[in-house]
């Protein structure tokens, strides 16, 4: 699923370092679950105040976020 997130940024010769569905750090290797996709792990869907789906840029680590 990496290449088929990645496909939309390379279209636009854009990239990111970190992998997809990163958790923690650009370059820490921390990944949240679920990290496949067996059926026993599809109840964890995206929640309120995720930033998920997103590209992460250098140095950027700070977000605003207004619920209405």
């Amino acid at each position: 699923l990496d290449v088929v997130a990645r496909h939309v940024p390379w279209r636009y010769q854009c990239d990111y370092a970190h992998g997809t569905g990163h958790g923690v750090g650009a370059f820490l290797g921390v990944h949240e679950g679920p990290i496949g996709m067996s059926g026993s792990r599809l109840e964890a869907m995206t929640r309120m105040g995720m930033i998920e789906p997103g590209i992460q840029k250098d140095m950027v680590n700070c977000y605003l976020l207004i619920f209405r």
